[in-house]
């Protein structure tokens, strides 16, 4: 028990990015990954970095380039999950879908 209170501690001692720090990091991104996020956010929920917006914009960079690979990487992603929840005995419950296709944003 102390083990576990001692984790949940250092847990929530972890700092927080600064704002040059978050920068930093979404400009170190691939226009692949930063439309990934926006991906993420459609399907999943979640508020949108306005570091990634920002930098995508930045780049005129169209997300609908990049749809095939990120349908292609969440259906990789969907498989594996789907094998998992088999060999656990829940595939009678939940099963992931993987979509036809995704609206991404355009920034050119």
């Amino acid at each position: 028990m102390r083990l576990l209170f001692a984790l949940i501690l250092l847990t929530s001692c972890a700092s927080t990015l600064t704002t040059q720090e978050s920068q930093a990091l979404t400009k170190g991104k691939s226009d692949y990954e930063l439309c990934s996020e926006i991906a993420s956010v459609i399907w999943y929920g979640g508020p949108v970095s306005k570091y990634t917006v920002d930098e995508l914009k930045e780049r005129r960079v169209n997300c609908m380039d990049h749809s095939e690979a990120i349908l292609k990487k969440r259906a990789q992603q969907d498989a594996v999950n789907n094998s998992m929840m088999v060999i656990d005995g829940a595939i009678t419950r939940y099963r992931y879908e993987v979509p036809d296709s995704i609206e991404l944003p355009n920034y050119e």
